[in-house]
């Protein structure tokens, strides 16, 4: 499907000019990024009650 590298063996797999792995990337970045900022929001709402 694609190597390490991002690069995709197939050009069937490319949405957007991005590979498979590229958007793997986007999404776990987006995710964790949200998951960060819910959780920094929960420990300021916990320290002003």
């Amino acid at each position: 499907m694609f190597l390490a590298t991002g690069f995709c063996e197939e050009t069937g797999l490319t949405i957007l000019g991005l590979s498979l792995a590229n958007w793997a990337l986007i999404c776990f970045t987006l995710c964790a990024g949200l998951g960060g900022w819910l959780w920094w929001q929960s420990r300021l709402g916990s320290t002003h009650r």
